[in-house]
């Protein structure tokens, strides 16, 4: 019988490995926060959770010697999520663009002060 193509052994120090950088981006996540860099720390955290997930992606969930079909799901769930995220960040930064509510006359609560129409409020049959 062949051995089953998703069965790689991989050695104890390369999961120490992985974590050790784990760590490491952790880290620099953590020292990235505390520094004020403006819309650059949203662009910085995401790019090293990208990192630290793919890193558990591909290692602690054994993408990486699986399957074709397993990496066809992962990189299509991959591409739908930056989808995501893109409608997202439009939505986002689009927030404001067109002076909403300031020049469009809202003015907070509608109050009708119209008198009700005949029979408004009544009984049925009366």
């Amino acid at each position: 019988m062949s051995e089953h193509p998703t069965s790689h052994i991989a050695p104890k120090s390369l999961y120490f490995t992985i974590f050790g950088a784990l760590m490491v981006l952790t880290f620099l996540t953590v020292a990235a926060a505390k520094v004020d860099l403006g819309r650059a720390n949203i662009l910085i955290a995401l790019a090293v959770a990208g990192v630290k997930a793919t890193l558990v992606i591909l290692w602690f969930m054994h993408v990486k010697h699986n399957t074709p079909l397993v990496k066809l799901t992962v990189g299509v769930g991959i591409v739908w999520l930056v989808f995501m995220f893109a409608i997202m960040f439009s939505d986002y930064m689009s927030r404001g663009m067109f002076g909403w509510p300031q020049s469009w006359g809202a003015t907070g609560l509608v109050v009708n002060d119209a008198p009700p129409a005949a029979g408004h409020g009544e009984a049925p049959g009366h």
